[in-house]
């Protein structure tokens, strides 16, 4: 037969009787029907989160009930992982998010064997999916920064990113299309203080849809930033730079002296050098000086000022310019001294084709040793504003070779000379850029509208030397010049109007000009109405006022040469006089002052 039973516990149990009426049952025993499989809820993750990134951690609550549950467990990235559960009560794992994967199965049976499972999905708006960059830098070192992230560009309109570094919002370079982009930004690190510090910095997305912008923030990453330290070495260091100071006369003996520098130091590459390190040596009884940078492995950019001297030898210098040092090897510099019985101060002058004086030259000095045919520094110079430095040389005796390098760049090798007179002049030829030819590559137009009285400048350059373009228009005046406008604009083209309608009538000129070097492109000069002067130069068919102005003084001087005084009174009548036609802008403060002295001749004369 059939029987039907509710699910639950069940008990049972079995009675027998023979023909004798002798009754025999068994023990009580128990069955239990379980149709029910387990029900499982999770409640999180379960949404679309604004930002993560791979190795996150999730938080997985899961309630599995059961009346009979007996074992749970989740499916992650191809593992099972089992989890203790209590039918009814909240379970609280976590998850390590996974790349590309965002969803878990969970399972549960019972001790009958039924078994169930459910699923969950989540997502981000913004998802990292790498991050490059090195933690441990230096100071003035350039530095890349590269994300990976992962966005919905099915929903997203653009998506742009920066970077905040140090409190500092940088833009970043996006590379690809697409769902997944790479952004990228180098930035220098800055200087800092102390021998370490960390830096933060964020990643920021700006997603854009129909419906507005909303702005995602990565998690922050810290950057160890170390300092760049220059010290004399110790035990067991390597040396960076390793200096000796030796006689300059042959063979060359070690010397002990004074030894006094000044270092500006920054990573190879970064923009900047750093002014943090000074040293002198003032004892006179050490020939050698090593220096150690730390951290050593790094590449460095270094500029140093050396001075030394010692007793009866005259004082010498050295200097390294913005050299770049790429690997961690010593380098040995050579500092000779002349004695003061041969030492004559020496002018070193430098200029160009054009007689121009030239500044910041680095001259190095080579002693020509012919007993061995080979040439060594003895010392160097650098030219300041003037064009000009001092050094001591031995005159008459010596074979001297010098070596001019600008910007790094030798630009001139003599040949081997002897010096015997001071100036010691070096001309270095060039190429020129004059004015008219450094902006022959600009287009542009300067006119003036006759019926709205406006100037208009219109130029256009894709020279990268050319900062900006400027109109400055002026009114020429008998006494002095009004500045009208000054107008610049920081472009590869523009237009540029200016308004003179309110100024009346006049002279105006009006000039362009292009920065970078501030020089004069074109000119225009427009008069408004029409005056004495303005006749009398269009009948001549003449542009030189100051021309005219001298023959009529002098006329007017003619006519008042009866005597000295009625001749110092001619003269300031007709200064007066060229001045009101507007031959001549003189200034009022320099017309007073010819007044004055004629008063004051003419008082001389009457005594």
């Amino acid at each position: 037969m059939g029987l039907n039973f509710a699910d639950g516990v069940h008990n049972w149990s079995v009675g027998v009787e023979d023909t004798l009426n002798e009754i025999a049952n068994s023990s009580l025993r128990s069955f239990t029907i379980d149709t029910i499989f387990p029900q499982i809820v999770i409640q999180s993750p379960n949404e679309t989160f604004d930002y993560g990134k791979v190795n996150d951690s999730l938080d997985f609550n899961i309630t599995v009930t059961d009346t009979n549950l007996d074992t749970c467990w989740y499916a992650y990235n191809s593992t099972n992982i089992s989890f203790s559960c209590v039918t009814g009560v909240k379970s609280e794992e976590v998850i390590t998010q996974n790349a590309d994967n965002f969803s878990v199965i969970v399972y549960a049976n019972d001790t009958i064997g039924n078994e169930n499972s459910t699923s969950v999905n989540w997502n981000y708006r913004v998802f990292e999916n790498n991050l490059t960059y090195n933690d441990q830098v230096v100071e003035t070192s350039n530095q890349d920064f590269n994300i990976s992230v992962t966005h919905d560009s099915s929903i997203w309109n653009s998506i742009t990113s920066k970077i905040e570094y140090n409190g500092t919002n940088y833009s970043a370079t996006q590379f690809g299309t697409g769902d997944t982009l790479i952004f990228s930004r180098t930035l220098e690190i800055p200087a800092i203080t102390t021998s370490t510090e960390n830096k933060s910095f964020y990643w920021y997305f700006t997603l854009t849809n129909g419906t507005g912008a909303y702005d995602f923030r990565s998690s922050e990453y810290t950057q160890n930033v170390s300092e760049i330290d220059i010290h004399l070495c110790g035990t067991e260091e390597t040396a960076y730079l390793r200096f000796f100071t030796n006689d300059s006369e042959n063979p060359f003996p070690a010397l002990n002296a004074t030894f006094k520098s000044a270092w500006n130091i920054g990573s190879l590459g970064g923009s900047g050098l750093l002014a943090n390190y000074s040293f002198e040596d003032l004892t006179e009884v050490n020939n050698t000086w090593e220096f150690c940078i730390t951290p050593n492995e790094t590449e460095y950019t270094l500029t140093v000022d050396v001075e030394v001297d010692a007793t009866d030898f005259a004082k010498n210098f050295y200097y390294i310019q913005e050299e770049d040092y790429t690997d961690n090897s010593t380098t040995n510099i050579t500092l000779y001294l002349l004695n003061d019985t041969a030492a004559t101060p020496t002018i070193l002058r430098t200029r160009n084709t054009a007689q121009n004086r030239l500044t910041n030259v680095l001259i190095y000095i080579d002693v020509f040793d012919v007993g061995t045919n080979d040439y060594y520094t003895v010392g160097m110079a650098k030219t300041n504003e003037n064009g000009e430095d001092v050094v001591y040389l031995n005159w008459y005796e010596t074979l001297y070779r010098f070596r001019l390098f600008q910007d790094g760049l030798n630009t001139l090798t003599t040949n081997n000379t002897k010096i015997f007179e001071t100036p010691k002049i070096f001309e270095i030829g060039e190429d020129f850029t004059y004015s008219f030819d450094k902006f022959d590559n600009i287009i542009h137009t300067l006119v003036y509208d006759n019926a709205t009285n406006i100037f208009t400048l219109i130029f256009d350059t894709n020279d990268a030397s050319i900062e900006s373009g400027c109109l400055r228009v002026i009114k020429r005046n008998p006494t002095n010049d009004t500045e009208i406008c000054l107008t610049c604009v920081e472009s590869e083209s523009a237009t540029i109007n200016c308004d003179v309608s309110t100024y009346g009538n006049g002279t105006f000129i009006a000039a362009f000009y292009a920065t970078g070097s501030f020089s004069l492109v074109d000119l225009l000069s427009i008069v408004e109405g029409s005056s004495f002067a303005d006749q009398v130069f269009d009948m001549l068919d003449k542009d030189d006022a100051a021309f005219y102005s001298i023959i009529l003084a002098l006329i007017v001087v003619a006519m008042f040469l009866i005597t000295p005084v009625l001749g110092i009174i001619g003269a300031i009548i007709g200064l007066i006089f060229v001045t009101s036609l507007g031959f001549a802008t003189i200034s009022y403060a320099y017309f007073m002052g010819i007044i004055i002295l004629g008063v004051v001749i003419i008082w001389s004369l009457k005594k």
